[in-house]
């Protein structure tokens, strides 16, 4: 089940790294969890053997308690010293709006000359698809491999507001919509799709879904195994891609192909190409996530954003947090457990979680992401 997320932000006035905890311990929503900070006897914070005295029926029952919520993330809660502890910072909490959950969508279509009269239903298909998208809380961005008219009489130039409004010749329209312009022929669908990868890695996202749109009225002349394996070794987001396909009966490649991923196979016969994509459409929402990049909010009148100052902490909503540590760049998610980065390091616009974090956070109802500003940044470790 996607969750029902939001983001809080908490801006501190700290007086120095710590957060007052004292020697040694992390300031607030850092290390490797909340529950981890050590109180006076030296045992975690929270630690059913802090209380000498206790006999261990409340650890008991903390954890039937926990037991009758669901799952949770066993990393201590805002008693153990949280965010929320008044005596780490002065804190301003405000809602923050999460953005729509991100997917990159490539397509290529056939422009072989006896696909004139569908690309001309998918063409007048392809805005009304896109706005359907963005309006159930998905952020596409939609890729065509494809040749415009003037290269083939089944050429297609996407008209605005995804497409630039400069067709016949050129539709680009970064970023939501991204043009390869390359002829494709019956069966060289999936090879334009391996190859042209350099042109249109740009436009996708660390932490979004990645789907494949092909349409064409031909089989491929690749095997389903061999664009698995050339596909997946172009970019570690594409290990879980979907593939869907607007194909004929003789398109066995691409029915094994959505089978195999999850993706949804209709039929190029149809005169009616707004009710395939309005089922596309349907398949691509079902797949999308909680969002893991979060704009950068704007901090109250008075306080400036220092970019070394920010950290990171998810609440699953029934009690357990995750403090995130910093990484330098996305290529720096490999050596940690958790994290998160930059967009861009050197003008920052949002943090990205890494791509096992925001696995990590999927699924739970009442969830909140707290970035908080004012303490030294801690790295993932």
């Amino acid at each position: 089940m996607v969750a029902s997320c939001s983001m809080v932000l908490l801006t501190a006035a700290c007086g120095d790294p710590s957060g007052g905890r004292g020697e040694g311990s992390p300031g607030p929503g850092l290390g490797p969890s909340l529950g981890d900070a050590e109180g006076d006897d030296g045992e975690p914070t929270g630690s059913a053997d802090a209380d000498d005295g206790d006999d261990g029926d409340d650890a008991d029952a903390d954890d039937d308690a926990d037991d009758d919520a669901g799952g949770r993330f066993d990393v201590g809660s805002a008693d153990d010293g949280g965010v929320d502890d008044p005596e780490e910072c002065a804190e301003l909490v405000t809602d923050a709006v999460i953005g729509n959950q991100p997917a990159d969508i490539i397509i290529a279509i056939d422009n072989s000359v006896s696909m004139a009269n569908e690309i001309a239903g998918v063409q007048a298909s392809m805005n009304a698809f896109s706005s359907q998208i963005a309006g159930a809380a998905v952020d596409p961005h939609v890729i065509m491999i494809s040749g415009f008219e003037f290269d083939s009489d089944s050429g297609i130039c996407v008209p605005p507001p995804l497409g630039s409004g400069l067709c016949p010749n050129a539709d680009h329209n970064p970023p939501g919509y991204w043009r390869v312009d390359n002829w494709v022929g019956s069966h060289s669908a999936l090879s334009r799709v391996v190859s042209h990868y350099p042109d249109y890695m740009p436009a996708l996202r660390p932490t979004a879904a990645t789907h494949v749109l092909v349409i064409t009225d031909d089989d491929s002349d690749w095997t389903a195994q061999a664009f698995i394996d050339q596909f997946t070794a172009l970019d570690p987001n594409f290990d879980d891609f979907v593939l869907h396909a607007i194909i004929n009966g003789s398109g066995d490649v691409y029915e094994q192909l959505a089978m195999q991923t999850g993706g949804q196979v209709a039929s190029i016969t149809s005169n009616d190409f707004q009710a395939i994509f309005d089922e596309l459409a349907s398949g691509v929402v079902a797949t999308a996530s909680l969002a893991c990049e979060y704009e950068i909010p704007l901090l109250p009148p008075g306080q400036e954003f220092e970019a070394d100052q920010v950290n990171v902490e998810f609440s699953d909503g029934v009690g357990g947090t995750l403090a995130i540590g910093w990484v330098s760049d996305a290529a720096g998610c490999g050596a940690v457990a958790n994290g998160w980065y930059y967009d861009d390091p050197l003008a920052p616009t949002s943090i990205v979680l890494c791509p096992q974090t925001c696995d990590s956070i999927q699924g739970y109802e009442e969830a909140s992401v707290h970035v908080i500003f004012g303490c030294a940044t801690v790295p993932a470790g």
